[in-house]
């Protein structure tokens, strides 16, 4: 049987005293988990003496105890370094990798790890450098793997250390037992307790006194978490490591020959040529090596004169990329709400709940063990409705503090554009003063293009973009050609051809979608049939997505199909005038040159998707026509 129970005033107070603790405890752990996140020292001295650290935990060093992806483009090329395996280069671009006899130098355990997967990819004892990739499904658990065990052997050589000091552990240890123990207080005030005959000489089972032994347990427990998080930071010596590391960095970007230098290179650079890509000093052997698909969190930049990688965030919560007026007004009406309802109505509630719970247990004949867990359903339900309610209450401060701290507070950003993600719309700038960035949502401008130049107006805190400026485009690249390098860059010259001219509002207008532009190199598995060489550009809302390219007359390939579908003829040749491919690519041939239009759109039928490619070759075009997404398609 339940004993009796009454939340009253003073129970009350020590319940929600314990909560309030409970939630200093939360904003005091994020808090130090935000400030004693792991700052890069001032570089030491250029040198090109290296350390006895091995290229994977020098990447972790100089990226602040994070391990990238990197790590394992440098294992690999430090293992032909050391004879372990042979890279060479088989012709323009192409490079092979052999498995040499295995020796008795011994390897780390992730340098066993990249050596067993070249050895499981190079069946024949050699393959193709891009061979050498994760299959699909295992990069998270074998990035995961290596990413442990660079950590581990960091913390072997007495480079890393546990995140939290001894003061930080006396705050969470006073906070925790704080909060555990004034709400086992609360609920011994309230005799929350069970009854019974057949028991101790007080006739109780569970005596209130036992919430204080709970509560015990949950301190340990929550202590037993905080030290089970796998956080790190530098110890006195890995700061001094990661110095001297960011010296080599500097002294290797100093040669601009080395940031070009190939995988085969690795014969005349040797092993300074492996700690330059897990550095992130030689761009074009860490872009060679696909042992993993392009990273959302890194990217490659040349702001400020050299390559180097820069690492990007994507914050998602509390407001983040609103108006600071909008999310001010926001998070004052939730924390009012929430917070209501956490300190006013919970208490409440909870009473009203215990007592129809008893009176339903006193009326019923049940065994002891369904009173127990009519009970812990009980507490284990108001514990995490009381969680939800807090965490919405800190959520709604958190945005009256950003929203407050915006308001007329605008920072100017200038720079290339690094990386773009049309789904979900992102875009990263790097400002060339900085290796970690976060990344924007356009607010009501176009979403820039990958590599183009552009000057941002945003606040500092929630990311709110008030104006952008294009200062330069680069040339678009083609996905046709996989480099995901502007044409501008490799020839040398920017294309002028019609698809150039289009803007989006035509695109709009065509498509009756409000789309806008983006990077052609964001797009995945779209533009394969467009031919190398074309000039792109591509428009898409996150769900649908359009690719127009275009050739010249006098480099259109008139004869040769280049298309991957099976559709017979592939491109139109010289006597024909355009194909309908795979329901959703139109290519023409005309006086304009060849014009591939490929529509990707959502709840539109094959019909309706070729008379919107044929609207969108028209304009490209500049030919009049009336065909459009409504009107009836012409004779070919």
């Amino acid at each position: 049987m339940v004993g009796t129970i009454q939340f009253g005033s003073r129970a009350v107070a020590l319940l929600g005293a314990g909560g309030a603790f409970g939630v200093l405890f939360a904003v005091v752990l994020a808090v130090r988990y935000a400030a004693s996140f792991p700052v890069l020292p001032a570089p030491g001295p250029q040198t090109s003496d290296l350390g006895e650290e091995p290229p994977a935990v020098a990447n972790l060093l100089v990226n602040r105890c994070a391990v990238t992806r990197t790590a394992a483009a440098a294992t690999l090329v430090d293992l032909a370094a050391r004879q372990h395996l042979e890279l060479f280069e088989a012709g323009p671009s192409r490079f092979v990798v052999r498995v040499r006899p295995e020796h008795d130098e011994p390897l780390t355990a992730y340098e066993r790890q990249v050596l067993d997967l070249v050895r499981a990819k190079a069946t024949g004892g050699s393959a193709p450098l891009e061979v050498i990739r994760l299959d699909p499904g295992a990069e998270t658990s074998w990035n995961s793997r290596l990413d442990k065990e660079v950590v581990r052997d960091a913390k072997s050589r007495g480079l890393l250390r546990g995140r939290w000091s001894q003061l930080d552990w006396g705050l969470f240890g006073v906070l925790a037992a704080l909060a555990v123990f004034l709400i086992a207080a609360g609920l011994y005030t309230a005799h929350v307790e069970l009854t019974g005959h057949a028991s101790s000489s007080n006739g109780a089972r569970f005596p209130r006194e036992d919430w204080f032994w709970i509560a015990a347990v949950a301190w340990s427990a929550i202590l037993a978490f905080i030290a089970s998080l796998r956080s790190v930071r530098y110890s006195a010596s890995g700061k001094a490591a990661a110095a001297r590391w960011l010296g080599v960095k500097h002294f290797l970007r100093q040669d601009p020959s080395f940031g070009d230098a190939p995988p085969a290179a690795v014969a005349i650079w040797g092993r300074l040529l492996a700690y330059g890509t897990a550095l992130g000093a030689a761009r074009s052997t860490a872009a060679a090596i696909p042992l993993d698909a392009e990273n959302r969190d890194t990217a490659w930049s040349r702001a400020g004169g050299d390559w180097h990688q820069v690492h990007i965030e994507y914050p998602r919560h509390f407001g983040y990329g609103g108006q600071p007026r909008r999310v001010l007004l926001g998070g004052l009406v939730r924390a009012v709400f929430w917070g209501a309802l956490a300190f006013a109505v919970l208490p409440a509630v909870a009473n009203g709940l215990w007592g129809v719970g008893s009176d339903a247990i006193h009326g019923t004949t049940v065994s002891n063990a369904a009173t127990i867990g009519l009970v812990g359903v009980f507490f284990v339900a108001i514990a995490a409705l009381g969680l939800v309610l807090l965490v919405r209450f800190a959520d709604g401060l958190i945005r009256v503090w950003h929203g407050g701290a915006d308001l007329g507070h605008v920072d100017t950003v200038t720079g290339p554009v690094v990386k773009v993600i049309a789904d979900g719309l992102w875009f990263a700038v790097d400002p060339g003063s900085a290796d970690h960035v976060r990344a924007w949502h356009p607010g009501a401008a176009t979403l820039p293009v990958c590599g183009a130049t552009v000057r941002v107006s945003v606040t500092r805190h929630l990311g709110s973009v008030s104006a952008l400026t294009v200062l330069s485009s680069p040339a678009v690249s083609s996905p046709a050609t996989g480099s995901g390098v502007p044409e501008a860059a490799t020839s040398g010259t920017a294309p002028d051809h019609a698809a150039l001219t289009l803007d989006v509002a035509a695109v709009r207008d065509c498509t009756g979608l409000n789309l806008r532009e983006v990077d052609p190199s964001s797009l995945s598995g779209l533009g394969q049939h467009i031919p190398p060489g074309a000039a792109v550009r591509a428009f898409s809302d996150g769900a649908n997505h359009v690719l127009i390219g275009t050739t010249p007359p006098d480099r259109a390939p008139l004869s040769t199909a280049t298309s991957r579908d099976a559709s017979p003829g592939g491109l139109p040749q010289a006597g024909g005038r355009e194909r309908w491919i795979a329901g959703q690519l139109l290519v023409q041939l005309g006086p304009a040159g060849l014009i591939a239009v490929e529509v990707d759109l959502r709840d539109q039928s094959s019909g309706q998707r070729q008379q919107i490619a044929r609207a969108l070759a028209s304009r490209v075009a500049s030919i009049s026509t009336t065909t459009g997404p409504g009107a009836a398609p012409p004779t070919t």
